[in-house]
């Protein structure tokens, strides 16, 4: 390796050579290049999981989801819920949002520090 780096240093005009001749080589095949960004070009095809998949997005729709998340000291008081109001009535007037779930739109909240029926020890 100490030779071959020795000899390009004595001889820079081969070396450059080199890297020319190759990224012409390169270069004549940059129109079969292909750039592929779609996770499913990574998965397997033909499995089974892969087509129970696609039937379960064809009935219920693609899972574009966006998660809106606001964080407070004080989340609960009342000024801070009527902005969270007004925040999702005008999600809910966009064209492109189809349905809008809130802390206001959930049937129940659950609070994950204590379950139902779970004692607490003092």
């Amino acid at each position: 390796m100490n030779q071959l780096l020795l000899y390009f240093s004595k001889h820079p005009w081969i070396g450059l050579g080199i890297i020319l001749l190759v990224s012409a080589i390169a270069g004549s095949q940059i129109d079969k290049l292909e750039v592929r960004i779609s996770a499913n070009e990574m998965l397997v095809q033909n499995n089974q999981e892969q087509e129970y998949y696609r039937q379960v997005r064809s009935l219920f729709g693609d899972e574009q989801i966006s998660l809106l998340y606001l964080a407070s000291d004080n989340l609960l008081a009342r000024d801070k819920l009527e902005a969270l109001k007004r925040s999702i009535a005008h999600l809910k007037k966009q064209p492109f949002v189809e349905r809008v779930e809130s802390l206001f739109s959930v049937p129940w909240v659950k609070d994950s520090r204590r379950l139902p029926g779970q004692k607490t020890i003092s």
